[in-house]
């Protein structure tokens, strides 16, 4: 019963999904496995209040049951409620003290919080545990990177990548930090082959339309920043940065058709950076423009 629940939920049809663990529930021996499968099925369908309520019944059978206990910390986590999913976690790590996936879901939970020191002391003893897992070395990368320690995620991403040659997502990370210290070619080479291998990401065309402008080819810049704009409509960064290259290649106007999106997005912070450009501070409408930024 519980296989061809996941075989609905494969193909999508949440509701025989739900019928079919609604039976394992009422038919299982053991309650807290049966009430935490459905429990996690909430999690993954987003549906946290339910999960959340199907692992308190789990763990009402068995108060130690450490799958029940990750994973709604998890689902606290989504719903914002940090304190809360640490407590839980911490509680769970008691039990298995080098449980991965327990410690993963507490460095998330620690990193919404702001502790990048908690953060990474678990992401060290993941990494530590498990040191030839390509994910866990990205996820530590992508710790030190928000952290602005560039070298150290660089060497992270590129262990990662030396597992996983076909990460996009590593690579894409490892450009950003490359991007970070002036190491414009190497932040090229590695997002073009992230594009490559995640075309649909905006943010990595964003970062490589980015890098060609500063890299001085700018046709190529434009396109990238385009597409990007394409892949999501609402990414302020993109504007920002295609504003920017409208300037250096002296279209004022078309820069400030991306100050008026910028506008309508609520991004006014964007809109006055572009409008203190010298190619805009004199345009006919720059004066309205400026208001808007501040109302």
């Amino acid at each position: 019963m519980l296989r061809r629940a996941e075989i609905h939920r494969e193909v999508g049809d949440t509701d025989a999904e739900f019928a079919d663990l609604d039976r394992v529930v009422a038919t299982a021996k053991s309650k807290e496995w049966a009430f935490a499968q459905r429990g996690y099925a909430h999690l993954l369908a987003g549906r946290h209040e339910r999960a959340i309520a199907d692992f308190d019944k789990a763990l009402e059978h068995d108060p130690s049951y450490g799958y029940a206990l990750v994973a709604r910390g998890r689902s606290l986590g989504h719903l914002q409620r940090y304190e809360e999913a640490l407590t839980v976690l911490d509680r769970a790590l008691e039990l298995a003290p080098d449980s991965s996936v327990a410690l993963v879901a507490r460095a998330k939970v620690r990193r919404q919080l702001g502790d990048l020191t908690g953060e990474l002391a678990d992401l060290d003893a993941v990494v530590g545990a498990s040191p030839d897992e390509a994910g866990y070395l990205t996820l530590r990368g992508e710790a030190h990177r928000r952290a602005g320690r560039h070298e150290q995620a660089i060497a992270d991403y590129g262990r990662a990548i030396e597992l996983s040659p076909d990460d996009g997502w590593a690579l894409g990370r490892r450009g950003q930090s490359l991007h970070a210290l002036g190491r414009l070619d190497d932040a090229l080479s590695d997002l073009t082959r992230a594009a490559r291998l995640k075309p649909a990401k905006a943010w990595i065309a964003v970062q490589r339309g980015v890098t060609l402008h500063e890299l001085g080819h700018l046709p190529e810049a434009l396109e990238e920043l385009d597409r990007a704009i394409t892949l999501d409509p609402q990414s302020t960064w993109a504007y920002r940065s295609r504003g920017r290259l409208h300037l250096t290649l002296d279209n004022p106007d078309l820069a400030l058709a991306d100050v008026r999106t910028l506008l309508s997005l609520e991004d006014r912070p964007g809109a006055r950076e572009l409008l203190r450009a010298p190619g805009l501070q004199d345009a006919d409408d720059a004066p309205q423009l400026r208001t808007r930024c501040n109302p």
